[in-house]
């Protein structure tokens, strides 16, 4: 439960980092994308600029220079309108006469010169002066900019000069220099309020200036206001699908971390599997003469009860590796332990399908340990691979060199008497389920005597696991059991502790 509790919970953890990123991740693209936008949407207005004032710059050039001299007469007001004709952004030509206006395209010769207000005007790098105002048309106003040079000014219409596609983001034209500001064109006060406020997370601002004609180009609005609703929509969509994909992906990764298979295979490797030690009493004496050694697991994310690993351990084709790991860790732990005496006996779990002389060579490769001072035992629980010619020949190389064999969990396996004298045995070791019904007298309880009898046949010694009270003790010291194991005289310790009894009972003794 505590586990899939915390399953559930780091896989809504994945899910919320993941959809977190991406949402970030969303706004960054949204933001860059409208960058991207408006800087092309400014880039493309400069150039307009740039053009419109090209335009203007020649225009006015060519009038000073062809039309400069002389009075406002007919002839001069139909060459001013031919160059208006032939101009794509200029709307008004007019023509001055020591600083009053004479005459002009739409007009043509005033009734009386009237001289131009200059207030506000900016003077270029070219020496022309530059007015925006506006201009009453039908009761409304519309935003021109005149531009004065010489003998001539024009006027522009610089909403009409952006022929750009109108963006959904505000916008505004300005010239700019070092003291002046003229607002050409758009949202009239915007250049200055980016330059005096700040960009927040849910806007997009772009201001760009190009030095060479002063002309600059800010634009600004609401991250949302940049798309159009289909957009918008398509995003909100992709969210709540990343927001599912990353669920189902957390979840197949969590799951995928938590697996058992894969918490062994990184425990083999990581050397998280570790030994403690149960000790094996003499029923007669009451001493500890040995111990068997049992495999542990525990990582991060907790522990796994050896039910749970070691059909896993079998099933992943890692009994080799897993029993060397167990091996070393519980030898490398029990050299050290100087309270523990010569031939102190030392019982390893082997798996039956390792029972070959291929895999006790592998076994084998820490000599250094089969040469200790412990006596060491190798249990073996009956099952078919235990029976084969290749088994019986790697159980003639551990007698070899001197190692113990026991057959381990007795009683529910397949041997009979005649493959028992095959084997060299030195132990019978009777499944802890003989003594589970031995206080009440149960049907397996009532076989110990027999299996003390083919034990005693076969000259070896029967220890029993599994004791849990003085009953089952003194019952199977009746019987004619020799060693036993069990919660009642210990449970799984570690070698220090191991060790301390040791110290313990010889002092005792």
């Amino acid at each position: 439960m505590y586990r899939t509790t915390l399953k559930r919970f780091y896989t809504l953890i994945f899910s919320i980092v993941s959809t977190s990123f991406l949402v970030g991740l969303t706004i960054f693209v949204i933001k860059y994308v409208a960058e991207q936008r408006q800087t092309m949407f400014a880039q493309e207005l400069l150039q307009t600029a740039r053009t419109v004032a090209d335009e203007t710059s020649n225009k006015l050039q060519d009038l000073n220079t062809t039309l400069g001299e002389g009075a406002c007469s007919e002839a001069k007001i139909q060459s001013m309108r031919q160059q208006l004709f032939t101009s794509r952004h200029v709307k008004e030509i007019a023509f001055y006469q020591s600083n009053k206006e004479v005459c002009n395209t739409s007009i043509g010769l005033l009734r009386e010169p009237t001289e131009l207000d200059i207030t506000g005007t900016v003077l270029t790098a070219d020496n022309e002066l530059v007015l925006a105002h506006s201009v009453a048309v039908f009761e409304n106003d519309y935003p021109v900019v005149l531009v004065k040079s010489d003998n001539f000014h024009v006027m522009l219409s610089p909403d009409e000069a952006v022929h750009l596609e109108r963006p959904l983001f505000l916008w505004q034209w300005v010239y700019k220099d070092t003291e002046n500001l003229i607002e050409m064109s758009g949202v009239k006060g915007l250049f200055q309020q980016l330059h005096n406020s700040p960009q927040t997370l849910d806007t997009m601002s772009v201001v760009v200036c190009e030095n060479s004609s002063g002309f600059c180009v800010a634009t600004a609005d609401k991250l949302i206001k940049q798309f159009d609703r289909t957009t918008i929509a398509m995003i909100i969509a992709g969210i709540l699908v990343a927001v599912v994909v990353f669920y189902y992906l957390a979840h197949i990764l969590i799951t995928h971390y938590y697996c058992h298979e894969l918490r062994i295979k990184r425990g083999i490797k990581n050397k998280l599997f570790y030994p403690v030690f149960q000790p094996i009493i003499d029923l007669q004496s009451g001493d500890i003469v040995g111990c068997e050694v049992l495999a542990r697991f525990k990582d991060k994310l907790g522990h796994l009860s050896p039910d749970e690993f070691i059909p896993i351990v079998f099933k992943s084709n890692l009994t080799i590796p897993f029993t060397r790991g167990i091996f070393k860790a519980a030898m490398s732990a029990l050299v050290h332990q100087n309270g523990l005496p010569e031939s102190f006996k030392v019982n390893f779990n082997i798996f039956p399908n390792d029972l070959t002389v291929t895999n006790y060579a592998r076994l084998n490769e820490n000599k250094e340990f089969f040469s200790s001072r412990f006596q060491l035992c190798f249990e073996i629980t009956e099952d078919e691979p235990f029976k084969s010619a290749s088994a019986r020949a790697a159980l003639k190389k551990i007698k070899e060199i001197n190692v113990e064999v026991a057959i381990d969990d007795f009683g529910t396996g397949y041997s009979n008497l005649s493959q028992l004298q095959s084997i060299p045995l030195d132990y019978l070791k009777l499944d802890k389920s003989f003594c589970i019904g031995l206080e009440k007298n149960a049907f397996r309880a009532g076989l110990i005597p027999q299996i003390v009898k083919i034990a005693d046949s076969l000259d070896v010694p029967v220890v029993a696991e599994g004791v849990e009270t003085d009953a089952q003790r003194k019952i199977l010291l009746r019987e004619g059991v020799k060693f036993a194991q069990g919660f009642f005289f210990s449970r799984p310790i570690t070698a220090p502790k191991l060790n301390s009894l040791m110290v313990a009972q010889a002092t005792a003794n």
